[in-house]
């Protein structure tokens, strides 16, 4: 029994070739957590970064509300403004035509 404990341990650890040394591990593993930290940091960044577009989303679906409101509203006003201005040129026309 205890040569297959020993056996299945070797074949895990990878017998392949030499063990490598404590200090080359420890560089690999403080290289593995740089890369984890800068990865965290992406992550949160895209986080962030997805959420502030979400807000601004957001934003430009209430702006265009307002717009589509504000032109609703303003229609009517210019045309009745349009509406003045003819009378108004009509009348221009016609003082126009009695002076001469």
């Amino acid at each position: 029994m205890e040569g297959q404990g020993d056996a299945a341990a070797a074949g895990a650890g990878g017998s392949q070739g030499p063990r490598p040394s404590n200090k080359r591990l420890q560089q690999t593993q403080a290289q593995v957590d740089e890369v984890v930290g800068i990865m965290k940091v992406n992550v949160e960044k895209v986080l962030e970064r997805d959420q502030k577009l979400s807000q601004l989303d957001d934003r430009a679906d209430a702006l265009q509300v307002t717009f589509s409101n504000f032109l609703y509203c303003l229609i009517p006003f210019i045309t009745d403004l349009q509406q003045h201005y003819d009378q108004n040129r009509i009348i221009i026309r016609q003082n126009y035509a009695q002076l001469i």
